[in-house]
């Protein structure tokens, strides 16, 4: 993994305490700061108060599930970087996240290159839409 030029805030959504302690560890070490909460609502209310770079979520959450959490994040900001967490890995899965407008899907148990590849990637797009830049692809 490669250490953080720039500090960049991500949401972790995940009703898992182990999954939290674990990707707060990974992602501190390289110089994110992680701000944790455990449901939907949760995530959608924590958007708008700390404004995150990166969003890394569980589909399945206690009260308002990850895709419709990400829909109502991407109504507060069309240009949000959701990146879905899930052990779901079927065909319905994948194209529900893609639907939804999620950035990424991390397929569960997930590995620490591939988490950090993965924000890495969602905060650079991050980026440089804010620069005003259309990311390739």
């Amino acid at each position: 993994m490669h250490a953080q030029d720039d500090s960049h805030k991500v949401l972790l959504v995940d009703d898992s305490w182990y999954i939290q302690l674990l990707v707060q560890d990974l992602l501190g070490a390289e110089g994110y700061d992680v701000v944790c909460v455990r449901d939907g609502t949760e995530a959608v209310n924590a958007y708008g108060a700390e404004e995150p770079d990166v969003v890394l979520m569980d589909i399945i959450l206690p009260d308002l599930d990850g895709f419709d959490a990400c829909m109502r994040i991407r109504e507060l900001d069309p240009d949000a970087q959701v990146v879905f967490m899930t052990g779901l890995l079927d065909d319905f899965t994948r194209i529900k996240a893609s639907e939804v407008g999620a950035t990424g899907f991390l397929p569960k148990p997930i590995s620490a290159d591939d988490l950090a590849k993965a924000v890495s990637l969602a905060a650079a797009k991050r980026d440089l839409l804010a620069c005003g830049l259309q990311p390739p692809g």
